[in-house]
């Protein structure tokens, strides 16, 4: 088992959807896994509108990051609309029976409401477009960042982008993947997080730092570490000093959500999961299940849904 805080928030949201999404998919790529496993691998991957561009819009920071990284000149706006609007507007008018996404649901995602509810071409094309004026909002709060006035600085060197680190923390390997990370001159560092919607969570990039600490062998005590929330959707800032007491809370935190996942395995030694029955299921139709991407297998009275 591995530890990630989206695995974490996961199990917050619903034990039951963590148990299909880490051990009722898996194998489900295989052509020889049970029908409903497949299934529950191509339900892992829906997708929604939101989610899309919040990743369309973080691999065009990356892509500004490896620019800086190298002395090129940055991507321009246009430039930046151009792509994420081609990634948006392919998956938006895919189909929830597109033959691609039932072969490879990992390279062809399909949104939730088109698998679920179904989205008719007028509808499609209106998402397209307000997807599309929300990208522009945020890459030219992208390109506005102060992270980039911060890389730009005489001696300063972008360490990871967008890098995922595996480390050990409390005993489990701990998957962390800061979007930036700046080493600056006089002994200080920058971990960034990117924040395209309303929610952040400083103590989640106080874990990315501990992680980048521990990945060049450095102590938390001997540089000034700062975590920088960058919210895009309202060009600000959220930033706090890393320090050694606040990680000793934030791997405290760890430790908990490590117990409880602990707590549903049969075997932890062999990450063998308890009975599905054993992960209590929410039961929140208007909050939670009803957009639930496991929806399909859900036994609650409200679940209507379509078979894949």
């Amino acid at each position: 088992m591995a530890w990630s805080h989206s695995r974490a928030a996961l199990l917050d949201r619903c034990e039951r959807l963590y148990y299909e999404h880490y051990y009722g998919s898996h194998g489900g790529w295989s052509a020889e896994a049970s029908p409903r496993t497949q299934q529950a691998f191509r339900l892992k991957h829906l997708t929604t509108p939101n989610a899309e561009l919040g990743r369309a819009v973080h691999r065009r920071a990356a892509e500004i990051a490896l620019a800086v990284r190298e002395g090129a000149p940055r991507p321009t706006a246009a430039t930046l609309q151009a792509k994420t609007h081609a990634e948006l507007e392919e998956v938006i008018m895919r189909g929830g029976n597109d033959p691609v996404w039932i072969a490879n649901p990992r390279r062809a995602p399909v949104l939730h409401e088109a698998y679920y509810g179904g989205m008719g071409f007028a509808r499609r094309r209106a998402l397209v477009v307000d997807m599309n004026d929300r990208a522009a909002m945020l890459h030219a709060a992208l390109l506005s960042s102060p992270v980039w006035d911060a890389a730009a600085m005489p001696g300063a060197e972008i360490l990871f982008i967008d890098e995922p680190i595996l480390i050990t923390l409390n005993g489990v390997s701990t998957i962390a993947t800061p979007d930036l990370v700046l080493r600056l001159p006089y002994d200080r560092m920058i971990v960034v997080d990117w924040k395209t919607g309303t929610t952040g969570d400083l103590a989640q990039v106080m874990l990315y730092a501990l992680a980048v600490q521990t990945a060049l062998g450095g102590s938390l005590a001997s540089v000034r570490c700062d975590a920088w929330l960058v919210h895009l959707d309202r060009s600000s800032l959220e930033a706090a000093t890393v320090t050694p007491a606040k990680v000793v809370a934030v791997t405290a935190a760890q430790r908990a959500s490590v117990t409880r996942m602990k707590d549903l395995l049969d075997d932890p030694t062999h990450n063998v999961p308890r009975p599905r029955a054993a992960f209590r299921q929410a039961t929140d139709p208007n909050e939670g299940c009803r957009r639930c991407k496991m929806l399909a297998l859900c036994s609650t009275e409200f679940a209507s849904a379509k078979a894949a």
